[in-house]
């Protein structure tokens, strides 16, 4: 877990580079079902997790990703803005088969390939990365760049990469009501469980307005993001502000009700 570190290339090892052979393979594979050019696709790599199945494996359960036809939205808009989309982790190609367009999201079952090369490709490749609070995430972070990040359903609440853009998962009492998000960072950051409260996952629309978000921000300039930016402030010494994580104004918006 030393990827998580923002140094840790810097100070311990060199990044890792995807092999040449691994490239050509994915590629040709990929030029074999579609006439893409990849001089002119941006990459999008989305990472989904899914671990636990009941009480005894909670912690593994509640960081978990949403449903897979959660994303679904998330793949729409994707293929609209044009970017070459992979998909790689715990899913279901099953489950993967009932989104109308899948045949548009690149996988290791669509390609016929091995997982463990989609995945580097992928990871290593990525313009963009979306994924969750697993270890399929420290995988782009293992590069000299890292991508461009958005972390959905972050599990606990001082998950952290460096420069991600973060949306954790909510919290909600026997009435329906969200903890605000400020006191979920300030009250619970470590937290895993909330007495009378329960852990959700996002939903569609927060995943979708977060990404919309998310690439908003990183089309604008520094200047403008800094003029626009009107975020809770974090402490300076949290882990928060060590590794220059941004949460999401959106998470914060569905959490301030």
């Amino acid at each position: 877990f030393r990827l998580m570190e923002p140094d840790y290339n810097d100070t311990n090892r060199k990044p890792l580079i995807l092999p040449a052979h691994i490239k050509n393979k994915v590629e040709n594979k990929i030029k074999k079902i579609s006439n893409i050019k990849f001089r002119d696709k941006k990459i999008v790599a989305i990472y989904v997790r899914y671990k636990g199945t009941d009480k005894e494996n909670y912690h593994e359960l509640v960081r978990s990703s949403s449903e897979l036809k959660e994303y679904y939205p998330i793949f729409d808009y994707l293929i609209d803005q044009k970017f070459m989309v992979f998909l790689y982790g715990d899913y279901s190609y099953k489950d993967l088969q009932n989104y109308n367009n899948y045949k548009s999201i690149i996988t290791n079952e669509l390609i016929k390939l091995d997982r463990h090369s989609v995945c580097l490709y992928a990871s290593l490749s990525c313009d963009y990365f979306i994924g969750s609070a697993g270890g399929g995430a420290y995988f782009p972070f293992s590069r000299k760049i890292h991508p461009k990040t958005l972390i959905l359903n972050a599990m606990p609440f001082d998950f952290a990469l460096p420069n991600a853009t973060i949306v954790y998962k909510n919290a909600i009492d026997n009435k329906s009501n969200f903890i605000k998000g400020e006191k979920l960072i300030n009250n619970f950051s470590n937290n895993y469980k909330i007495n009378g409260h329960e852990i959700i996952s996002n939903s569609k629309t927060l995943m979708l307005e977060s990404l919309v978000e998310f690439m908003e921000f990183h089309n604008k300039n520094i200047l403008e993001r800094s003029k626009t930016e009107n975020l809770p402030k974090v402490p300076k010494n949290s882990i928060y502000a060590r590794y220059n994580l941004r949460i999401s104004p959106v998470w914060f918006k569905y959490n301030s009700n």
